[in-house]
């Protein structure tokens, strides 16, 4: 079989349509859809001040078990920072990192994982079975992500530079 004989045939594969894990699947891409629209709307005072520009995208993101899927991401972009740039940016419904967390905390009670990032900062965000977000800090405890929350996470990684 050749390379592209493998490639057709991988294209007719067809996707996951039921099951637990398409289930989780469909849940993170709302639950992912549902957090862009809450930081777009913590983030709406700043766009209207016009510090911040604020652009949806689509990531592709393929997992066993449930298929290659798109989920929403958002980038952020600074005005007056010389076009510094957030991204927020899903990793998956089964992605949450290693079964330590961040310097050996647990995190087995988090599945689905969104990452926020800044040039080489990362703070990876999890989703709880209830189906709330909470940010994974490098130090403390991992908290609900709220519009505090998200706050404190942007000055730490804006300011702090």
């Amino acid at each position: 079989m050749t390379m592209k004989e493998l490639i057709a045939k991988l294209k007719e594969q067809p996707l996951p349509k039921e099951g637990r894990l398409v289930q989780r699947r469909d849940q993170y891409i709302r639950s992912v859809e549902e957090l862009i629209a809450d930081i777009k709307k913590w983030l709406e005072p700043a766009i209207q001040d016009e510090i911040m520009v604020l652009e949806e995208f689509q990531q592709s993101i393929t997992e066993d078990g449930v298929g290659a899927y798109l989920a929403k991401g958002l980038k952020i972009t600074l005005k007056n920072k010389e076009g510094m740039t957030v991204v927020i940016e899903p990793a998956g419904t089964m992605n949450i990192g290693s079964s330590g967390g961040r310097r050996d905390r647990p995190v087995a009670s988090l599945w689905g994982r969104v990452e926020l990032s800044c040039g080489p900062m990362r703070i990876p965000f999890g989703l709880t079975e209830a189906g709330k977000w909470k940010a994974i800090p490098m130090q403390g405890e991992p908290a609900e992500l709220d519009e505090q929350t998200f706050a404190e996470i942007l000055s730490e990684v804006l300011l702090e530079r």
